[in-house]
Order: structure tokens, then C-alpha cells, then sequence
């Protein structure tokens, strides 16, 4: 992959991966949604710091949106019509809490960039990416070890969990302006869940 200089700033419309930024946040939903259907892990008293995961992980892919978009999350309960121009986003699942972003955060962080559609934000807004690449493996690799999800037939579930972990790459690519080494023993990774098939992404910025 081609490697690049470290940029001093970033075009909110970067923040689009794999088709857009709601979809990402809406297929994060779907994931969580289907795992809780077919295992009812996130109702599993052993199992509330992966609920707690997935809810920050949920928590920070709004504030994505909201970086992106520069307005609240438009949910639709059956967001199967989604276009670019109509971001429609499904309701955050009921097995997690209310998000966490408020209304007042919201305003403060448009506040902060000055939002427009073309705008630009800082490389540190987008927060400890290489965490948040770590909680989705070890959450991913805890539903794989615990329960027989990705066993099943569709294909769509290991899809969305592989996409989730190649945009949070994307997104320490548009942070650091350099491609994510696995290998470096600095960032003390949780390794690629190996139920996710090799990734795909060749994103160039």
C-alpha cells in the first residue's frame, strides 16, 4: 500500500468507506442486532464487557457520522432504500443503552469544526483509533470463541465484521498518513480475528 505523508488535516467526506460513513454505522447495528438474535450474547451476564463494547464502538461511529454528515443520525427502521443522498441509519440496537452522545456534545463538536460539506477536520478528532480496532477484534473473536455465529450460512455477518475492521484501518490510514502495521510490537494489537477472511481493503487517499 502506498504509504503517505502525515496530513494536518482531513476532508470530512474521507471519512466515507466502503460506500459512506452511515453505512458502516448502520451494518455495525445490523452485526450486533443478528448476534443478539441468534445467541442472545449480549443478554449474558458474563458477557456485559462486550456489551459495553459494542455500545462505545456504537458511540463512536455516531460521532463519525456526525463529523460527516453534520447532523444527528437519521434512523429508519427498514433502511434497505439507503443512497448517499438519503443516509438512512436502522435504530441502535435495543440489547444496548441509549447513545451516549448527547445533543449538547453534538452542538459543541459542530461547533468546534465549524461544519460544511467540504469542511476539514484535525487528524486527533478522530479519537484512539488503534483502541477502537482492538475492541471490534476482541469482540468479534469473543462471539467467535463463545458461541457458533459465524458457523451459520450467512455470509453477510463475517462481510460486516471484515469491513468494520478494514475501515478502522482506513481510518488510522487517514490519521497517521502510513498503512497500519500489524507487526509493530509497539501497539501491543489483538491479532486479526481468523474467522475474518483476508482483507480487501487497497484503500489510496
Amino acid at each position: 500500500m502506498k504509504t503517505i505523508h502525515k496530513r494536518s488535516n482531513i476532508d470530512v467526506k474521507q471519512l466515507d468507506f466502503a460506500y459512506h460513513v452511515a453505512k458502516r454505522l448502520d451494518e455495525h447495528r445490523e452485526l450486533i442486532e443478528d448476534i443478539e438474535k441468534n445467541t442472545g450474547f449480549f443478554s449474558k451476564l458474563e458477557y456485559q464487557t462486550y456489551k459495553e463494547i459494542a455500545q462505545k464502538q456504537d458511540d463512536y461511529l455516531v460521532y463519525l457520522y456526525y463529523l460527516r454528515m453534520g447532523h444527528q443520525v437519521i434512523e429508519c427502521i427498514y433502511p434497505s432504500k439507503f443512497t448517499a443522498q438519503f443516509p438512512y441509519v436502522r435504530p441502535r440496537p435495543s440489547c444496548l443503552s441509549k447513545v451516549h452522545i448527547t445533543t449538547s456534545i453534538f452542538v459543541r463538536v459542530m461547533n468546534i469544526i465549524g461544519w460544511r460539506s467540504n469542511g476539514k477536520i484535525k487528524p486527533k478528532q478522530l479519537g484512539d483509533v488503534i483502541q477502537h480496532l482492538t475492541a471490534h477484534r476482541s469482540l468479534i473473536n469473543a462471539v467467535d470463541t463463545n458461541t457458533h455465529f459465524f458457523n451459520e450460512q450467512c455470509f453477510w455477518h463475517e462481510s460486516h465484521a471484515r469491513y468494520q475492521d478494514d475501515y478502522f484501518q482506513y481510518l488510522y490510514l487517514l490519521q497517521n498518513g502510513k498503512a497500519f502495521n500489524e507487526k509493530d510490537p509497539s501497539k501491543n494489537m489483538c491479532p486479526r480475528p481468523s474467522v475474518l477472511k483476508p482483507s480487501t481493503f487497497k484503500q489510496k487517499i
